[in-house]
């Protein structure tokens, strides 16, 4: 977690994918506690830093200061609970619960030539700061229930409802030491994501301690999303814009990975995962430096995890 800082704690998904990694088939009853560490990624990489060169306002010969605005790439660790119970030979029902939390605070110094967000001569502390710090935060929660069909002794199907809540909020905080002034401007974004889901787990034992996996799943959700900001460059400046629709989003959820049966009834499990979620409102995508702002919801970036994850696991 070098180059990383901190993000998801987890993705609160319970899904088959985590009761199927520990014991081999969803359909058996089982209960597991999976640590990972994922990889967020999005398409978003805002620019919103510049060296002004000494001239406030005038955007001629500002230098972008690549990558400040982008919080992709960090990573954290996240925990998931699930568990499974059978019914009947063929069927079982399966549910989980997983809750992931992000943070992270750059700052930048620049007193010799000054930094800029706004080009615009009301918000004055945003247009000559000797110091900007910008902090940024993802909260992820998922529930989901399945019920599982053991198609054979290898392969599971399932079918199920699947929940998700994306929050973020991206705040840069400009201080203007000349002018006495500081400047913050905070945008909140919330996705509420509710939809069916259908997928597959296919496992394999070569020999009695070990197994392998692999586990698919495919989710058309509805999201209603909202976006909240307000810019307080007090007392010359403030803006207060909000907007929220309703649209389609979809998730995909695949993972590989081996269980070491290491005593009776328990396994210990090494996965993979890779996680997207489509058409999700992200904070930073919101960002808008016009003077009177915009009341609309930008809801066409893409989300996605990828990561290791070690699981304990227990069946009966």
């Amino acid at each position: 977690m070098s180059v990383y800082s901190r993000i998801t704690m987890g993705v609160l998904f319970l899904s088959l994918a985590s009761a199927y990694s520990f014991a081999g088939q969803l359909s058996t009853d089982q209960v597991s506690l999976e640590l990972n560490v994922l990889k967020r990624d999005s398409d978003s990489n805002t620019i919103y830093l510049y060296n002004n060169n000494g001239t406030v306002n005038n955007s001629v010969d500002d230098i972008p200061l690549a990558g400040t605005g982008s919080f992709d790439a960090n990573a954290d660790t996240g925990y998931r609970l699930s568990g499974s119970k059978s019914i009947n030979t063929h069927w079982s029902v399966n549910a989980g619960v997983l809750t992931s939390d992000l943070s992270k605070t750059d700052s930048f110094n620049d007193p010799s030539s000054q930094l800029e967000i706004f080009r615009l001569p009301i918000t004055a502390n945003f247009d000559a700061a000797n110091s900007v710090s910008a902090a940024y935060s993802s909260k992820l929660q998922n529930i989901e229930v399945n019920a599982v069909y053991r198609y054979s002794d290898n392969l599971d199907l399932f079918a199920g409802v699947t929940q998700l809540k994306l929050d973020e909020q991206f705040r840069i905080t400009s201080d203007d030491s000349l002018a006495a002034g500081i400047g913050v401007y905070t945008i909140n974004t919330n996705n509420k994501l509710l939809g069916p889901q259908l997928g597959l787990s296919y496992s394999y034992k070569p020999n009695p301690k070990y197994s392998l996996y692999f586990t698919g799943k495919l989710a058309w959700l509805n999201n209603d999303a909202r976006q909240d900001q307000v810019v307080n460059d007090s007392p010359t400046f403030t803006r207060n814009n909000s907007a929220s629709g309703s649209h389609a989003s979809t998730m995909y959820d695949a993972r590989v990975g081996v269980n070491y049966y290491f005593v009776q009834n328990a396994t210990l499990g090494l996965g993979y995962q890779y996680i997207k979620v489509t058409d999700v409102a992200l904070a930073e995508s919101q960002f808008n430096t016009t003077s009177a702002g915009s009341n609309t919801l930008a809801v066409n970036d893409s989300i996605s995890w990828s990561g290791f994850s070690l699981t304990l696991g227990y069946y009966f």
